[in-house]
């Protein structure tokens, strides 16, 4: 009995330190760091534009994040992610694409923004972004929420960084407008 149990534990030792030999070795996959600069598109804009704080309030960090059909479950992609924080993403890409118009000294505008969704839809081949601005010039001042949705070309990260991209992009534009509107009432209070 006693030399059954030796076998017995013999070959369970055996078997133990000879099954990690036995699983192939893990292969390492480097992440992928995507960037939102391909567009070279401007928008015009009515006054100088100074853009300040941009949290990011998604809790992603830099991963890729996809929600799932049912709308409740996400996904964090450890393998894919941005250069940087979502939300800098979004004040860096604006900063190059506002081109002033005009400049005048008390026409500046100041921005801000809390990003709210940075998320992929690939039941839907879409991503969103929610996004509020706050707007400031002079005295006057304007709050903003764009929900925006872009369809992807493709799947996968790439065709998600660029249908990000065209949200902050359409988000720019619609800002633009606001700019102009508040310029307009900023002008109305000083007179």
């Amino acid at each position: 009995m006693v030399q059954r149990l030796l076998v017995l534990f013999f070959l369970s030792g055996v078997l133990f330190f000879s099954g990690c030999s036995l699983l192939p070795e893990p292969v390492y996959a480097e992440p992928a760091y995507y960037d939102l600069c391909s567009l070279d598109e401007k928008i015009p804009v009515q006054a100088g534009v100074g853009l300040r704080s941009f949290s990011d309030k998604t809790g992603n960090g830099t991963r890729m994040v996809s929600r799932s059909d049912d709308k409740v479950r996400v996904f964090f992609d450890e393998f894919n992610r941005f250069s940087s924080a979502p939300a800098q993403l979004v004040k860096r890409r604006l900063a190059a694409s506002f081109e002033p118009v005009k400049n005048k000294e008390e026409d500046n505008v100041t921005v801000s923004g809390d990003l709210l969704r940075f998320e992929i839809l690939p039941g839907e081949n879409k991503v969103r972004m929610v996004i509020d601005y706050q707007l400031h010039c002079g005295k006057k001042s304007r709050q903003v929420r764009y929900d925006l949705e872009e369809k992807m070309t493709t799947s996968g990260p790439a065709a998600a960084a660029a249908g990000f991209e065209k949200c902050i992009i359409r988000s720019g534009r619609q800002l633009a407008g606001e700019i102009a509107v508040l310029i307009k009432e900023s002008v109305r209070v000083k007179k």
